[in-house]
């Protein structure tokens, strides 16, 4: 039975002290306990009426009680102050944990219904509250319900971690709480794998997001700390003291933490995007741009992948054009605008994309660069792309050389080559870029090659017919030339000549045929020139005496789009008539729904007369055709006739060769091509004329610039001589540009601009073209001054610039009459046109002059196709030859003796002596004169 404890026994803290019945006092609150217990902590009373032990007092020994609701009391309310609390504390650790003592001869069931009994009833009640509370929050706990877990399977999302409760649902609130990500992903609240804070009575929604380049499992754990106890301690003391119950003295079997495992889940993390990509070397100018990109992660990531597969995403590729040779490889984006520029989508890694722009929009090099960023990121896969911009630079395996295709154009000099005879071809090249033979090589790309093949082959039978050069045919001369735009006079090497043979190995004579090949590099495409060339052919006869018989041998452009400009050639070869021309018929459009017929009313055009001087290539001249509506192609046929002077039918091509047929093809993107005028004088006017055909946007426009050519291979230093337009345009067709008149000698060329109405440029010519070069000359003469009746004269031109090859002088007589109007002049002779060969001095003919009197010349340049490029002025000085008689001359010369006397002193008599009689003299040789023509003399004597 406990008393009242001594003063060296004092209880501890608040309570109520009562008195069972028969029993004295009996304390209801918190004890000292005695050494070996943990420090602060109180005991309880659980023998009442013993005495209690004190502070000096030792532990002889501690037993478990299992009881989670008399602990989860301790746990809240040991420490209470409020006496009520204190006593419900101790009166209940009474009720269920009392052990036998001295009280009631040691029966616990009668102690505690003595002490039910003595205690008040508001400590019975706040008894009744504890045990309550403690019922339904003490062990054992567990979550109110399964944690849960929002996006499963993507980067980002929420997990629920739901209340802590006890036995009977009431949740645990005010616990240290850890929660623990176990796999790749992290709380947005601290940006790691774990979060702390306490335990709360309703659910805590914590987002996460999935670590950076990593996707897989992750589960989460929470961890609770500092849990209440479920058992408590009995300490027995040493000196026969009270046996007390504690909350301390934890043992391990009752964990002060306890861990709950939660869902598993996927998370999905970011990633940088990256590739690799691959594209071809070099492209002809027609074929596409195409580069191939293989997609994927970089090293140290992996793709993203989500439930229903790898992540989209979108890359950015633009095309830059760099100029004509390959740039160095570089961490670093080309300079300058892109000439394309798109984007494209990846499914996933290791799918190769193949993006193809199309054609080149002008021969050049052309570096693909493909990148990515979070920003071109659609927003629904965006945040599965890491913030950090990826471009792949400047690589050789991303640069593609568009090769510049050669345009070729050359002509024989002589097409009926005498046995043993000088044979010489004029080739001009252009296309190449101008820097073309000093590119030394880079990466992967090969340096230029600096020559070009130039080859005869020969002798032949017939003319050749085929594009291609059959194997087997013999070379009968070779060499080379730069690789390089120009032109290139060929045979002209005393060292290596071409010489035709002194013996024709065939019957009928043997053709030849020059063929200019370049087996490409790098940067341009090779190009061979066709071996059936009519341009390029020539004929050897048998022998130098033999008539060779007039052939005709014709050759039309094989291939055109619908509205543009082409053509056919005709080459003539053996016997030339004189005063014979040429003229050329097109018959058509025939498709599928018109037959081919050689009549009047399929005549589609029909050729000036074109007159022909010599052997040679003539060629037809630009017409344009269209192909009817809904025709899928169409054709044109072409007949060239070679009339003689009193316009008889030498020989005539035959109608429906198929050499001398057009294919008419419809266009599918707008096409411009250009023709200028090729050659012009001094002065005079020239223009350029574009075709255009295909899908033109209404209200688009047409420039042109106009360039003079300065010695230099890059077309950046040539003068810009004129600017023209805009002209407003509707749709295709012809248009000629305002003309340009050129005041220096030398080669001039166009470049004309397509824009579209919304600013868009359609199509830019190349500079330096053929078709868009005019030569611009200068024709000065200087003819005999004075000849006497019966002797010859003669003019002579002098040719500043490059006349086109086939170009020809003429040279006409006039004897002047005395009027003010030349046109009454009168024509003394017209000379056959003199071939000139190049930029220098033209000799024309010898002309016998018979009459005394004033005559002069007019010299006429014609180019290439009989056209009159150049018409000298009548009556001009430098053009004037004077005939006299020979007796005129002679008493002129004895005047001009005379007249050279020093007139001084007494030689003054002599002097005039000596002039009287030349006078006589000249006076008899003009009254002779006058004799012989039957007119009076104008000189009398007396």
């Amino acid at each position: 039975m406990a008393w009242l404890a001594p003063a060296s026994a004092a209880a501890l803290g608040p309570g109520v002290t009562i008195r069972p019945a028969g029993y004295g006092d009996v304390h209801l609150g918190p004890y000292e306990m005695p050494q070996g217990t943990d420090p602060g902590e109180p005991g309880f009373c659980v023998q009442a009426r013993v005495y209690p032990p004190s502070a000096t007092d030792t532990i002889t020994s501690t037993a478990t009680l299992s009881d989670a609701v008399l602990a989860y009391i301790y746990a809240e309310h040991r420490h209470a102050t409020d006496d009520a609390t204190a006593a419900a504390v101790a009166y209940e650790t009474h009720m269920r944990a009392e052990l036998p003592g001295s009280m009631a001869g040691g029966n616990v069931d009668t102690v505690r219904s003595l002490i039910e009994a003595a205690t008040p009833q508001f400590v019975k009640d706040r008894a009744a509250q504890l045990v309550a509370e403690a019922g339904g929050a003490a062990g054992p706990w567990q979550a109110a319900s399964p944690s849960t877990v929002d996006g499963s399977g993507t980067r980002t999302g929420v997990i629920h971690i739901h209340p802590i409760v006890g036995r009977g649902g009431a949740p645990l609130v005010g616990y240290p709480m850890t929660a623990t990500l176990n796999g790749p992903a992290t709380f947005d609240a601290t940006g790691t794998k774990t979060w702390t804070g306490t335990t709360q009575a309703t659910t805590i929604s914590l987002r996460w997001t999935a670590e950076p380049g990593a996707n897989g499992e992750v589960t989460i754990s929470r961890t609770i700390s500092n849990l209440p106890r479920q058992t408590l301690t009995y300490v027995h003391p040493s000196g026969q003291r009270q046996a007390q119950l504690t909350y301390g003295l934890r043992t391990p079997d009752d964990p002060e933490q306890m861990t709950l495992p939660g869902p598993s889940f996927r998370a999905v993390g970011d990633f940088r995007p990256q590739g690799v990509s691959s594209a071809p070397a070099f492209v002809d100018s027609d074929e596409d741009l195409v580069d191939t990109f293989v997609p994927q992660a970089h090293p140290d990531d992996v793709w993203v992948q989500l439930d229903s597969g790898y992540v989209p995403v979108t890359y950015t590729y633009d095309v830059y054009d760099v100029g004509t040779t390959p740039i160095p490889e570089s961490a670093s984006v080309p300079s300058g605008t892109p000439v394309y520029s798109g984007t494209a989508v990846a499914s996933g890694p290791g799918v190769p994309i193949v993006m193809n722009v199309g054609p080149a929009p002008v021969p050049s090099t052309y570096v693909w660069v493909w990148g990515s960023s979070k920003q071109v990121q659609p927003a629904q896969w965006r945040d599965y792309v890491r913030d950090v911009a990826w471009t792949d630079g400047t690589k050789f395996e991303e640069t593609t050389v568009s090769r510049w295709p050669i345009t070729h154009w050359s002509q024989t000099r002589e097409y009926n080559v005498v046995p043993g005879g000088r044979v010489f071809d004029t080739i001009v090249i252009s296309g190449m870029p101008h820097d073309h033979g000093q590119f030394a090589g880079l990466g992967r790309f090969e340096a230029d090659l600096q020559h070009a093949d130039v080859t005869v082959y020969g002798p032949l039978p017939e003319r050749p017919t085929t594009v291609e050069v059959p194997a087997g045919t013999p070379v009968f001369w070779q060499d080379t030339v730069a690789a390089k735009n120009g032109t290139f006079n060929v045979g002209w090497d005393d060292a290596n000549p071409i010489i035709a043979p002194t013996v024709a190995t065939h019957d009928a004579g043997d053709y030849f045929v020059f063929v200019y090949s370049f087996d490409g590099d790098a940067r341009v495409a090779p190009y061979t020139s066709p071996f059936n060339d009519l341009a390029e052919t020539w004929y050897v006869p048998v022998d130098r005496t033999t008539d060779v018989e007039t052939w005709l041998i014709t050759m039309a452009d094989e291939e055109v789009t619908a509205g543009q400009p082409f053509q056919d050639t005709a080459l003539l070869t053996g016997t030339i008539v004189e005063g014979g021309y040429l003229q050329f018929e097109a018959y058509g459009v025939f498709t599928d729904q018109v037959a081919p017929a050689e009549s009047a009313e399929h005549l589609l055009w029909t050729s000036d007369p074109i007159p022909v001087h010599r052997a040679g290539a003539y060629r037809s001249g630009h017409i344009t055709a269209d192909l009817p509506d809904g025709a899928a192609e169409g054709f044109v046929y072409w007949v060239a006739t070679y009339y003689d002077a009193d316009g008889a039918v030498v020989v005539r091509g035959e109608f429906g060769d198929a050499s001398e047929i057009t294919r008419l093809v419809p266009p599918v993107l707008p096409e411009v091509t250009t023709l200028a005028t090729p050659m012009v004088a001094v002065g005079q006017p020239a223009t350029d004329r574009a075709f255009v055909s295909g899908p033109v946007p209404a209200e688009s426009t047409l420039t042109w610039a106009a360039f003079w050519q300065v010695d230099s291979e890059d077309p950046a230093d040539d003068v810009l001589v004129a600017e023209l337009g805009p002209k407003t345009i509707y749709h295709g067709g012809e248009y000629q540009s305002p003309p340009v008149v050129f005041e220096e000698v030398g080669t001039h060329y166009w470049v004309e601009t397509l824009t579209g109405p919304d600013g868009e440029v359609l199509h830019v010519g190349e500079p330096r073209l053929p078709n868009e070069t005019t030569q611009v000359v200068r024709v000065t003469t200087q003819a005999v001054e004075q000849i006497v009746s019966g002797e010859a004269a003669y003019d002579v031109a002098l040719i500043e610039g490059t006349p086109l090859p086939g170009s020809t002088l003429g040279f006409a007589v006039f004897r002047q009459v005395f009027s003010q109007d030349p046109a009454d002049d009168e024509l003394v002779a017209e000379l056959a046109p003199v071939a000139v060969e190049g930029p220098g001095k033209v000799r024309s003919a010898d002309v016998v002059l018979d009459q005394y009197g004033t005559y002069y010349w007019v010299e006429t340049l014609f180019g290439p196709d009989g056209e009159a490029v150049h018409v000298g002025e009548p009556r001009l000085p430098n053009e004037t030859t004077r005939v006299v008689d020979a007796d005129v001359v002679e008493a002129s010369a004895a005047a001009d003796a005379a007249s050279a006397l020093a007139v001084t002193g007494a030689a003054r008599v002599a002097v005039l002596f000596a002039a009287a009689a030349a006078l006589a003299m000249v006076g008899g040789a003009l009254a002779r004169a006058a004799q012989r023509r039957g007119r009076k003399s104008p000189v009398t004597s007396g």
